[in-house]
């Protein structure tokens, strides 16, 4: 579920994050699907994707994939994005 929750804010950020916006991003909601757990796979592959922001919200959804290709999990939620405040 973690590997699948943190996948949310990093898809959206990281095409952006050489300019370092300031902003934070908590998560409002989480859905997670166990499609195939593999316990036993050597690593995970995440992968987020966020097609959508817009007035302060943001759509992602995200993948976790096992080394087998098996579909691990898949899930998806929404952001509230804000700007972080800046001292004066």
């Amino acid at each position: 579920m973690i590997l699948v929750d943190v996948q949310s804010w990093p898809a959206a950020h990281l095409p952006h994050a050489y300019l370092e916006p300031p902003f934070y991003a908590p998560s409002l909601d989480l859905y997670v699907a166990f499609n195939d757990p593999r316990p036993r796979s050597g690593w995970l592959l995440t992968d987020g994707h966020a097609p959508n922001a817009a007035n302060g919200l943001m759509g992602w959804t995200g993948r976790l994939w096992a080394e087998d290709r098996a579909l691990v999990a898949s899930g998806g939620g929404q952001l509230l994005c804000r700007r972080v405040p800046q001292p004066r």
